[in-house]
Protein backbone atom coordinates (compact mmCIF):
# COMPACT_ATOMS: atom_id res chain seq x y z
CA UNK A 1 0.00 0.00 0.00
CA UNK A 2 1.27 3.44 -0.81
CA UNK A 3 1.55 6.34 1.66
CA UNK A 4 -1.03 8.29 -0.69
CA UNK A 5 -3.73 5.61 -0.40
CA UNK A 6 -3.35 4.96 3.26
CA UNK A 7 -3.35 8.43 4.07
CA UNK A 8 -6.50 8.70 1.97
CA UNK A 9 -8.07 5.69 3.75
CA UNK A 10 -7.71 7.60 7.22
CA UNK A 11 -8.91 10.67 5.75
CA UNK A 12 -11.97 8.82 4.77
CA UNK A 13 -12.55 7.75 8.39
CA UNK A 14 -11.70 10.63 9.71
CA UNK A 15 -14.51 12.26 8.03
CA UNK A 16 -16.77 10.10 9.12
CA UNK A 17 -16.60 10.82 12.82
CA UNK A 18 -19.35 13.71 13.19
CA UNK A 19 -17.46 16.00 15.65
CA UNK A 20 -14.62 16.16 13.27
CA UNK A 21 -14.08 19.14 10.25
CA UNK A 22 -11.49 19.15 7.82
CA UNK A 23 -9.94 22.49 6.30
CA UNK A 24 -8.95 21.66 3.00
CA UNK A 25 -6.25 23.44 0.95
CA UNK A 26 -4.77 25.76 3.92
CA UNK A 27 -1.54 26.65 4.95
CA UNK A 28 -0.43 27.16 8.35
CA UNK A 29 1.17 29.58 9.04
CA UNK A 30 2.16 30.00 12.86
CA UNK A 31 0.79 28.83 16.23
CA UNK A 32 -0.93 32.16 18.45
CA UNK A 33 -0.05 32.80 21.81
CA UNK A 34 -1.41 34.74 24.83
CA UNK A 35 -0.09 35.06 28.22
CA UNK A 36 2.31 32.15 27.72
CA UNK A 37 -0.68 29.56 26.80
CA UNK A 38 -1.35 28.57 22.79
CA UNK A 39 -4.36 30.36 21.75
CA UNK A 40 -4.66 28.88 17.89
CA UNK A 41 -3.44 28.67 15.02
CA UNK A 42 -3.60 31.18 11.88
CA UNK A 43 -3.50 29.97 8.57
CA UNK A 44 -4.23 31.08 5.14
CA UNK A 45 -7.66 29.12 3.42
CA UNK A 46 -7.47 28.28 0.17
CA UNK A 47 -9.06 31.86 -1.27
CA UNK A 48 -6.13 33.55 0.56
CA UNK A 49 -5.76 36.18 3.56
CA UNK A 50 -5.53 35.07 6.78
CA UNK A 51 -7.72 33.43 9.49
CA UNK A 52 -7.45 32.48 13.00
CA UNK A 53 -8.59 29.51 14.67
CA UNK A 54 -8.94 29.55 18.24
CA UNK A 55 -7.74 26.59 20.49
CA UNK A 56 -7.15 26.09 23.62
CA UNK A 57 -4.99 22.85 23.17
CA UNK A 58 -2.44 22.24 19.54
CA UNK A 59 -0.81 19.35 18.17
CA UNK A 60 1.98 20.33 16.21
CA UNK A 61 2.61 17.68 14.09
CA UNK A 62 4.40 19.48 11.23
CA UNK A 63 7.44 17.49 10.61
CA UNK A 64 10.77 18.60 10.61
CA UNK A 65 9.94 23.09 10.54
CA UNK A 66 8.14 22.36 13.24
CA UNK A 67 6.45 26.04 14.60
CA UNK A 68 6.90 25.30 17.82
CA UNK A 69 10.60 26.98 17.14
CA UNK A 70 8.72 29.91 15.46
CA UNK A 71 6.40 30.29 18.62
CA UNK A 72 9.41 29.69 21.04
CA UNK A 73 11.60 32.90 19.30
CA UNK A 74 8.18 34.91 19.05
CA UNK A 75 7.84 34.20 23.07
CA UNK A 76 11.72 35.18 23.68
CA UNK A 77 12.06 31.79 25.05
CA UNK A 78 14.87 30.58 22.81
CA UNK A 79 14.99 27.41 20.98
CA UNK A 80 15.90 24.31 22.95
CA UNK A 81 18.73 22.01 23.48
CA UNK A 82 18.88 19.73 20.87
CA UNK A 83 20.94 16.73 20.21
CA UNK A 84 22.26 16.16 16.58
CA UNK A 85 24.12 13.22 15.21
CA UNK A 86 25.56 13.18 11.43
CA UNK A 87 24.32 10.11 9.27
CA UNK A 88 24.36 11.55 5.73
CA UNK A 89 21.45 9.05 4.67
CA UNK A 90 20.27 9.33 1.07
CA UNK A 91 17.11 7.26 -0.25
CA UNK A 92 15.82 7.43 -3.95
CA UNK A 93 12.86 5.56 -4.72
CA UNK A 94 11.10 4.59 -7.83
CA UNK A 95 7.67 2.43 -9.11
CA UNK A 96 7.85 -0.23 -11.29
CA UNK A 97 5.05 -2.32 -13.25
CA UNK A 98 5.47 -6.00 -12.32
CA UNK A 99 6.31 -8.23 -14.99
CA UNK A 100 3.96 -11.23 -16.11
CA UNK A 101 6.84 -13.65 -15.17
CA UNK A 102 7.87 -11.88 -11.77
CA UNK A 103 6.99 -14.23 -8.46
CA UNK A 104 3.07 -13.77 -7.43
CA UNK A 105 3.62 -14.77 -3.68
CA UNK A 106 6.15 -11.99 -3.04
CA UNK A 107 5.09 -9.86 -0.08
CA UNK A 108 8.41 -8.13 0.88
CA UNK A 109 12.11 -8.27 -0.29
CA UNK A 110 14.69 -6.46 1.44
CA UNK A 111 18.68 -6.37 1.46
CA UNK A 112 19.82 -5.76 4.32
CA UNK A 113 23.22 -3.50 4.83
CA UNK A 114 26.08 -4.97 5.71
CA UNK A 115 27.09 -2.66 7.73
CA UNK A 116 30.32 -1.42 8.40
CA UNK A 117 32.09 -2.89 5.10
CA UNK A 118 28.74 -1.54 2.80
CA UNK A 119 25.79 0.69 3.74
CA UNK A 120 23.81 -0.32 0.74
CA UNK A 121 20.59 -1.39 1.28
CA UNK A 122 16.82 -1.67 -0.51
CA UNK A 123 13.53 -2.73 -0.34
CA UNK A 124 10.64 -3.99 -2.61
CA UNK A 125 7.06 -3.83 -1.96
CA UNK A 126 3.80 -4.78 -4.03
CA UNK A 127 1.52 -2.36 -3.55
CA UNK A 128 -1.62 -1.53 -5.68
CA UNK A 129 -1.99 -1.24 -9.64
CA UNK A 130 0.24 -4.61 -9.70
CA UNK A 131 2.90 -2.59 -9.01
CA UNK A 132 6.12 -2.29 -7.39
CA UNK A 133 7.48 0.48 -5.27
CA UNK A 134 11.50 -0.21 -4.78
CA UNK A 135 13.70 2.18 -2.65
CA UNK A 136 17.80 2.13 -2.35
CA UNK A 137 19.50 4.10 0.38
CA UNK A 138 22.81 4.59 0.85
CA UNK A 139 25.56 6.50 3.35
CA UNK A 140 28.07 9.06 2.04
CA UNK A 141 29.31 8.41 -1.05
CA UNK A 142 27.19 5.06 -1.68
CA UNK A 143 23.98 6.97 -2.01
CA UNK A 144 22.27 6.25 -5.17
CA UNK A 145 21.96 8.40 -8.34
CA UNK A 146 18.18 10.17 -8.89
CA UNK A 147 18.50 8.92 -12.30
CA UNK A 148 17.06 5.59 -13.52
CA UNK A 149 20.48 4.21 -14.36
CA UNK A 150 22.05 5.14 -11.58
CA UNK A 151 19.11 4.09 -9.83
CA UNK A 152 19.81 0.33 -12.25
CA UNK A 153 23.35 0.58 -11.87
CA UNK A 154 22.89 0.43 -7.57
CA UNK A 155 20.22 -2.11 -7.84
CA UNK A 156 22.60 -4.34 -9.70
CA UNK A 157 25.71 -3.94 -7.36
CA UNK A 158 24.16 -4.81 -4.04
CA UNK A 159 25.71 -7.78 -2.65
CA UNK A 160 23.00 -9.98 -3.17
CA UNK A 161 20.75 -10.60 -6.80
CA UNK A 162 17.40 -10.85 -6.18
CA UNK A 163 16.24 -7.26 -6.52
CA UNK A 164 18.69 -6.13 -9.28
CA UNK A 165 17.52 -9.22 -11.21
CA UNK A 166 13.72 -8.60 -10.23
CA UNK A 167 14.15 -5.41 -12.09
CA UNK A 168 15.67 -6.32 -15.14
CA UNK A 169 12.44 -6.71 -17.26
CA UNK A 170 10.06 -4.50 -15.25
CA UNK A 171 9.00 -1.30 -16.53
CA UNK A 172 9.33 2.08 -14.69
CA UNK A 173 6.32 4.39 -14.08
CA UNK A 174 7.66 7.13 -12.28
CA UNK A 175 10.32 9.01 -12.00
CA UNK A 176 13.34 8.38 -9.69
CA UNK A 177 12.54 10.52 -6.39
CA UNK A 178 15.65 11.41 -3.85
CA UNK A 179 15.52 12.49 -0.57
CA UNK A 180 18.65 13.42 1.60
CA UNK A 181 18.88 12.88 5.14
CA UNK A 182 22.07 14.63 6.55
CA UNK A 183 21.69 14.04 10.53
CA UNK A 184 19.30 12.48 12.69
CA UNK A 185 18.16 15.71 15.45
CA UNK A 186 16.26 15.38 18.79
CA UNK A 187 14.55 18.61 20.50
CA UNK A 188 14.80 18.48 23.95
CA UNK A 189 11.29 20.42 24.79
CA UNK A 190 11.20 18.69 28.53
CA UNK A 191 14.34 21.06 28.94
CA UNK A 192 12.88 23.98 28.62
CA UNK A 193 11.58 25.50 31.94
CA UNK A 194 9.07 27.65 30.35
CA UNK A 195 7.04 25.80 27.78
CA UNK A 196 3.62 26.70 26.06
CA UNK A 197 0.74 25.37 27.84
CA UNK A 198 -1.72 23.96 25.48
CA UNK A 199 0.80 22.73 22.83
CA UNK A 200 2.02 19.18 22.15
CA UNK A 201 5.05 18.35 19.48
CA UNK A 202 4.94 15.04 18.01
CA UNK A 203 6.56 12.92 15.67
CA UNK A 204 9.35 14.47 13.80
CA UNK A 205 8.69 17.68 15.14
CA UNK A 206 10.59 16.44 18.42
CA UNK A 207 13.05 13.87 16.56
CA UNK A 208 13.81 13.73 13.07
CA UNK A 209 15.82 10.06 13.13
CA UNK A 210 16.97 8.20 10.02
CA UNK A 211 16.39 5.10 11.91
CA UNK A 212 13.09 5.10 10.89
CA UNK A 213 12.89 3.55 8.00
CA UNK A 214 9.74 3.40 5.53
CA UNK A 215 10.71 -0.47 4.61
CA UNK A 216 9.67 -0.75 8.73
CA UNK A 217 6.87 1.47 9.06
CA UNK A 218 8.46 3.02 12.01
CA UNK A 219 7.39 6.36 11.29
CA UNK A 220 3.64 5.18 10.91
CA UNK A 221 4.15 3.46 13.78
CA UNK A 222 5.40 5.98 15.95
CA UNK A 223 2.75 8.30 15.12
CA UNK A 224 0.09 6.33 15.74
CA UNK A 225 1.82 5.87 19.75
CA UNK A 226 1.92 9.63 19.70
CA UNK A 227 -1.37 9.99 19.17
CA UNK A 228 -1.96 8.56 23.26
CA UNK A 229 -1.08 11.40 25.12
CA UNK A 230 -3.85 13.51 23.10
CA UNK A 231 -6.28 11.29 23.56
CA UNK A 232 -6.11 11.18 27.36
CA UNK A 233 -6.10 14.53 27.24
CA UNK A 234 -9.68 15.02 25.01
CA UNK A 235 -11.24 12.45 27.06
CA UNK A 236 -10.08 14.71 30.24
CA UNK A 237 -11.80 17.58 28.76
CA UNK A 238 -15.29 15.89 28.25
CA UNK A 239 -14.87 15.04 31.99
CA UNK A 240 -16.58 16.30 34.75
CA UNK A 241 -14.38 19.13 35.54
CA UNK A 242 -14.61 20.68 32.00
CA UNK A 243 -15.75 23.82 33.41
CA UNK A 244 -12.42 24.02 35.84
CA UNK A 245 -9.95 25.53 33.02
CA UNK A 246 -7.45 26.42 34.95
CA UNK A 247 -7.22 22.90 36.60
CA UNK A 248 -7.08 21.73 33.02
CA UNK A 249 -4.36 23.97 31.89
CA UNK A 250 -2.29 22.14 34.78
CA UNK A 251 -3.25 19.13 33.78
CA UNK A 252 -2.56 19.73 30.52
CA UNK A 253 0.79 20.80 31.50
CA UNK A 254 2.07 17.58 33.46
CA UNK A 255 0.93 15.25 30.32
CA UNK A 256 2.88 17.70 27.89
CA UNK A 257 5.99 17.36 30.06
CA UNK A 258 5.90 13.57 30.23
CA UNK A 259 5.05 13.53 26.30
CA UNK A 260 7.75 16.04 25.37
CA UNK A 261 10.40 13.55 27.13
CA UNK A 262 8.99 10.45 25.67
CA UNK A 263 9.49 10.46 21.31
CA UNK A 264 7.64 6.86 21.53
CA UNK A 265 9.12 3.37 20.62
CA UNK A 266 11.50 4.95 18.15
CA UNK A 267 13.70 6.07 20.34
CA UNK A 268 15.90 3.37 21.14
CA UNK A 269 17.19 3.17 18.16
CA UNK A 270 18.01 6.76 17.99
CA UNK A 271 21.99 6.48 18.44
CA UNK A 272 22.46 2.79 18.32
CA UNK A 273 21.52 2.85 14.72
CA UNK A 274 22.64 6.53 13.69
CA UNK A 275 25.91 5.95 15.81
CA UNK A 276 27.11 4.12 13.54
CA UNK A 277 27.61 6.12 10.93
CA UNK A 278 31.00 8.54 10.55
CA UNK A 279 29.78 10.58 8.08
CA UNK A 280 28.19 14.22 8.76
CA UNK A 281 27.81 16.63 11.54
CA UNK A 282 26.98 16.15 15.08
CA UNK A 283 28.05 13.84 17.62
CA UNK A 284 28.54 10.29 17.70
CA UNK A 285 28.36 8.27 21.00
CA UNK A 286 29.64 4.89 21.24
CA UNK A 287 27.38 1.84 20.00
CA UNK A 288 26.71 -1.20 21.81
CA UNK A 289 28.21 -3.90 20.70
CA UNK A 290 27.28 -7.54 21.39
CA UNK A 291 23.95 -6.32 20.53
CA UNK A 292 23.15 -9.77 19.03
CA UNK A 293 21.00 -10.97 22.27
CA UNK A 294 19.20 -8.26 22.56
CA UNK A 295 17.60 -8.39 18.89
CA UNK A 296 14.53 -9.98 19.40
CA UNK A 297 14.22 -7.55 22.49
CA UNK A 298 14.37 -4.38 20.46
CA UNK A 299 12.08 -5.81 17.37
CA UNK A 300 9.26 -6.49 20.15
CA UNK A 301 9.93 -2.99 21.52
CA UNK A 302 9.72 -0.99 17.93
CA UNK A 303 6.37 -3.31 17.33
CA UNK A 304 4.67 -2.12 20.71
CA UNK A 305 4.62 -5.53 21.55
CA UNK A 306 7.40 -5.03 24.54
CA UNK A 307 7.02 -1.56 26.55
CA UNK A 308 10.29 0.14 26.23
CA UNK A 309 10.85 -0.10 29.81
CA UNK A 310 12.11 -4.31 29.30
CA UNK A 311 15.31 -2.62 28.08
CA UNK A 312 15.83 -1.16 31.24
CA UNK A 313 16.25 -4.22 32.95
CA UNK A 314 18.65 -4.27 35.66
CA UNK A 315 20.47 -7.73 34.11
CA UNK A 316 20.12 -6.14 30.41
CA UNK A 317 21.90 -3.05 31.70
CA UNK A 318 24.45 -4.47 33.39
CA UNK A 319 25.22 -6.41 30.32
CA UNK A 320 25.10 -3.49 28.34
CA UNK A 321 27.36 -1.79 30.75
CA UNK A 322 30.06 -4.15 30.51
CA UNK A 323 30.06 -3.96 26.88
CA UNK A 324 30.56 -0.27 27.03
CA UNK A 325 33.35 -0.52 29.72
CA UNK A 326 35.19 -3.31 28.27
CA UNK A 327 39.04 -2.17 27.35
Amino acid sequence: MTRPLLEWLVRHRVRQQANIVLLDGCRVQEIVAADGVVAGVRFEPAGGGATTLEADFVVDASGRGSFCLGLLEAMGRGAPPQTEIGVDVGYATAIFAIPDDAPSDWKKVMHIPMSPQSSRGAFLFPIEGRRWIVALGGRGEEKPADDIAGFMAFAQQLRTSTLGDALRTARLERDVIRFAFPASVRRHYAALDHFPRGLLPVADAICLQSALRPGHGGGGLRGAHAGRPARRIDRRRQGPARGARAGLLCRRRRADRRRLGDVGPGRPRFSADDGRAPQGPGSHPQVQRGVEPCTKLMTQVQHLMMPRSALREPALAARVMAELTAG
